[in-house]
């Protein structure tokens, strides 16, 4: 959807809650929303066409791809890198240091204490990559 808005050259807004208050030094990309009740760290790097919902943290130098979602009581620890296309479930929690790969799907209120590879389906605590994400869609 966003592609074919960019390549149609229209403009995606960022939306931003105006009770959110973020560093100068976090990036906020184009045709992100950020909702109420989120917390974000400083030198946080968010990228384009990502939803962030209620009640999520983003800690200190953490990266979010593009066209990534960040559920509601996610807790994203400092230092973490989210691939592109990546969906975190409700309630997931990411140690410092760990990265997810794109096209990544962490299911409900998992715990990722290792890297996640590209294209997998992980849950549980700790987050083990259950199947392949062959669909690359967190829906049916």
């Amino acid at each position: 959807m966003a592609e074919n808005s960019t390549n149609n050259r229209i403009r995606l807004a960022t939306l931003i809650h105006p009770d959110i208050k973020f560093p100068e030094s976090t990036e906020i990309g184009t045709g992100t929303f950020v909702c109420k009740f989120v917390s974000i760290s400083c030198d946080v790097h968010i990228g384009n066409n990502v939803y962030v919902h209620p009640m999520a943290c983003i800690g200190h130098d953490a990266r979010i791809g593009n066209n990534s979602v960040v559920s509601s009581f996610v807790d994203v620890a400092g230092n973490c890198i989210i691939g592109n296309k990546t969906f975190l479930a409700i309630n997931v929690i990411l140690k410092q240091d760990v990265s997810i790969g794109d096209n990544t799907i962490v299911g409900l209120a998992s715990v990722v204490h290792r890297d996640l590879p590209d294209s997998v389906i992980a849950l549980g605590n700790p987050a083990r990559p259950m199947k392949n994400n062959e669909k690359e869609q967190v829906f049916k």
